[in-house]
């Protein structure tokens, strides 16, 4: 008789929306639950990169420019870090900052992709150094035809976790960066940006 008393109460509270019975634990597409799911920052191994193998950035020109290219990402043999290999063209000849931004938007010639990915809350610095954006990916260097077909890695990108690369963006600025400046190393305007999406995404939509 009690139980059936205290089931009675507990619909008729909920029915009252006296609690929050059914907004306790807001409903969250799986994908999305997933993908933020996983390891801390530092994990090595299978976990760091489980829920997808690569991902693929498609570059294209924030304006008039005609800066156009592909950043593949992917784990490493070990699965210890990301390989990133970047295939680009139509850039002026030099050193390039790159970076990871925060918004999956390259709108408004790359300011809708917002600051770097730094989900930690650390200073901008060089790549691998003590104090570092998660985003901060240092320079690239075009040729003298304005082309770039190099392979750069990183430590603290991943597929899951606080630091899953997926659906941020890739930026390429017009200066080099000089990897201590705050907030993004002086690295001038947004040349080109480009959405990390799934791999399989990609291949679906083609």
């Amino acid at each position: 008789m009690l139980r059936a008393t205290l089931l009675v109460s507990t619909a008729l509270i909920c029915a009252a929306g006296i609690t929050a019975c059914e907004r306790s634990a807001p409903r969250q597409p799986a994908a999305l639950k997933d993908q933020n799911a996983g390891p801390q920052p530092g994990a090595q191994g299978s976990d760091k990169f489980s829920l997808i193998e690569a991902a693929t950035a498609e570059i294209a020109a924030t304006s008039d420019r005609q800066v156009k290219g592909t950043a593949r990402f992917a784990p490493d043999t070990g699965q210890n870090q990301i390989k990133i290999e970047l295939s680009l063209s139509g850039l002026t000849p030099g050193l390039h900052g790159l970076h990871i931004h925060t918004h999956p938007d390259c709108g408004d010639n790359g300011r809708a992709a917002g600051p770097h990915f730094n989900p930690h809350g650390e200073e901008h610095g060089a790549p691998n150094s003590e104090r570092q954006h998660v985003g901060d990916l240092g320079n690239i260097e075009a040729d003298a035809e304005g082309k770039v077909n190099t392979v750069i890695t990183s430590r603290k990108l991943a597929f899951s976790g606080p630091n899953n690369v997926l659906h941020h963006t890739v930026v390429i600025h017009a200066n080099e960066d000089d990897l201590h400046s705050q907030p993004s190393g002086n690295a001038g305007d947004r040349i080109a940006c480009g959405i990390i999406r799934p791999a399989q995404d990609i291949l679906a939509n083609q």
